[in-house]
């Protein structure tokens, strides 16, 4: 591996109670140019982060509190930042992903100056399919303003969540939107984000609105803010073990996290959507 592409990148991972499966993720690029911050938003397994905190390519940084999954990587990027690294590329982390040394390799040597995001291939460890493109164009109106229903009470949302996660299981085809490698799409998949740093420069301050939930379709809506590509490279790729945070039934607290996630993106950016 060359050390000096490996500096652009800085991984970023959202620990919650998964220690292990940080440990797991950090281990293999121990003492390489590649930068891993972790935030810990919550943990028992205190000992196995202090032993990556002593990597001279680790960090771990301890959030304020539980700042669920996409304010805590922003919390980790402004620490990063603020101790000097300057990456070309920025990857925002579920502890369950596994790389490998030729995707750093790979997307070092490709310029972010003119991308919001690229979207690896995201082999899942369930079905073995690819998980991207998340979203080729933005999700259907009237969809999201049925899953706001659907969210208002539990016991419809995790029926919902059943009915997918079987269909999941028995590797029925969902839809799945075509676009060639290379083409544009609307969000990547939430596990695994690619993004470049120039693109993150331009955001005044950085901070989601909803506390979990809908993050790949809040910076979806950035890219098209400031008129930055997201593109698909099937090319760089990465293992999703799919192992959860957080199990199939959802509590009621989680479902109104959901819940509060859809309203927010549904009456901030797709209010002025024309109706179908």
């Amino acid at each position: 591996m060359d050390r000096l592409l490996m500096n652009r990148v800085l991984v970023v991972i959202v620990n919650y109670y998964t220690e292990q499966d940080v440990y797991d993720q950090v281990m293999p690029f121990r003492d390489t140019g590649i930068h891993f911050m972790i935030v810990d938003n919550g943990s028992r397994q205190k000992a196995t982060l202090a032993a990556l905190n002593t990597l001279s390519n680790a960090s771990v940084a301890c959030s304020p509190g539980n700042l669920g999954y996409l304010n805590g990587a922003f919390f980790g990027i402004k620490t990063a930042v603020s101790t000097g690294t300057l990456p070309d590329w920025v990857l925002i982390s579920n502890p369950d992903i596994a790389f490998t040394g030729e995707f750093f390799e790979k997307l070092s040597r490709i310029d972010g100056s003119r991308f919001a995001m690229v979207a690896p291939r995201l082999v899942s460890g369930r079905t073995g399919k690819d998980q991207n493109p998340y979203m080729l164009d933005r999700p259907d109106r009237k969809n999201l303003e049925r899953l706001v229903q659907i969210h208002r009470w539990p016991f419809l949302a995790n029926l919902y969540r059943l009915g997918r996660e079987i269909a999941h299981e028995l590797r029925i085809p969902l839809p799945k939107p075509d676009v060639e490698p290379g083409g544009s799409i609307y969000a990547p998949h939430g596990a695994c984000m690619v993004l470049a740093y120039a693109f993150l420069k331009r955001f005044h301050t950085l901070r989601y609105p909803a506390f979990l939930f809908c993050e790949e379709l809040f910076l979806a809506e950035q890219a098209r803010r400031f008129n930055r590509a997201v593109v698909y490279r099937p090319d760089l790729e990465v293992f999703h073990k799919e192992h959860r945070t957080t199990s199939i039934f959802r509590s009621r607290e989680l479902v109104e996290y959901h819940r509060e996630a859809l309203v927010y993106y549904l009456k901030t950016y797709a209010r002025d959507w024309p109706q179908e």
